[in-house]
């Protein structure tokens, strides 16, 4: 259990793609599959700069741009100091 001390007021906000195939898409390079369309998830999520922890994610297919999602997350927040991310 984690206990934190405070209302956060620092987030930082991106996102990572999370692949659902058995193969890596270098690999499909690499054998000659390189037309087949990649599949995949992407986690957008803010953290908490302070305390390290996530504290809103949302899962989208894997093509979608990370600029909607920047409110979304950031919803329910009290009090914002500092927003760090890319092209934000």
């Amino acid at each position: 259990m984690v206990k934190t001390i405070g209302i956060p007021s620092k987030f930082a906000v991106d996102s990572t793609g999370i692949q659902i195939s058995y193969r890596s898409y270098y690999y499909t390079q690499r054998i000659g599959e390189i037309g087949k369309l990649r599949e995949g998830l992407k986690l957008h999520a803010a953290v908490d700069i302070d305390t390290k922890l996530i504290t809103n994610a949302i899962v989208t297919k894997w093509h979608v741009n990370d600029s909607p999602y920047l409110i979304p997350l950031l919803e329910g927040v009290e009090r914002m100091e500092e927003i760090y991310g890319e092209k934000i």
